[in-house]
């Protein structure tokens, strides 16, 4: 076991580091996974998306995966500050994944079921805009533009500047996520993981540093 607490690990960077504390490596191997997982989700959780493969059911199902992958993430977590024991590290690991479940929920409950209504809309004005310059006969002498027909125009201008805005906020949260995840895997070098020149810690709690 000894052998194994202090043998080298990948720490997500490619370089060959040691076990800060007596963290099984096949676990910190478990945690880094998980956020590899959970950092690939929701790289594509933020892009914009298709409007047809928004429904209902597509977002429940994307609820619940982003929710597997918090857990998994948490679990993991869990599991190697429990070798560590430190209040002040566990509540750093809470606040920034909670930081991104905020965001993906916001995303999720949000921000693509209006995305989803936004699209349904502009396909049922494009369908009665056609119907009504289809009913108005431009060939007539005194045609008039029909006030519905003006009406509508109004409305879609304010549904494409919703879908705008929906951009928008897909691409200031997905940069958003992607600091909080970029900060999460430092955070974890920095705490789990020890350089090959650093002696390995024999004292396996940090709560009274």
């Amino acid at each position: 076991m000894e052998a194994l607490n202090k043998a080298g690990v990948e720490n997500g960077t490619g370089h060959q580091v040691l076990s800060r504390y007596r963290i099984d490596v096949n676990q910190l191997a478990l945690l880094q996974g998980a956020i590899s997982r959970w950092d690939q989700f929701l790289g594509e959780l933020f892009i914009v998306p298709t409007p047809r493969n928004l429904t209902a059911d597509a977002i429940n199902l994307m609820s619940l995966e982003d929710t597997e992958h918090y857990l998994d993430v948490k679990i993991q977590l869990s599991q190697c500050l429990t070798v560590v024991q430190s209040v002040e590290l566990e509540q750093k690991f809470e606040n920034i994944c909670g930081a991104i479940r905020k965001a993906t929920y916001h995303q999720i409950s949000t921000n693509l079921p209006q995305f989803a209504d936004n699209s349904r809309s502009l396909v049922e004005l494009a369908r009665k805009d056609d119907r009504i310059i289809t009913d108005n006969d431009v060939s007539k002498l005194g045609w008039k533009r029909s006030p519905d027909l003006e009406v509508s125009q109004e409305y879609k201008d304010c549904l494409v500047q919703e879908r705008r805005q929906l951009k928008s906020d897909f691409i200031r949260q997905r940069s958003r996520v992607n600091s909080l995840i970029e900060r999460l895997k430092k955070e974890i070098n920095r705490s789990f993981y020890s350089r090959l020149d650093e002696p390995i810690s024999e004292n396996a709690s940090t709560s009274n540093r």
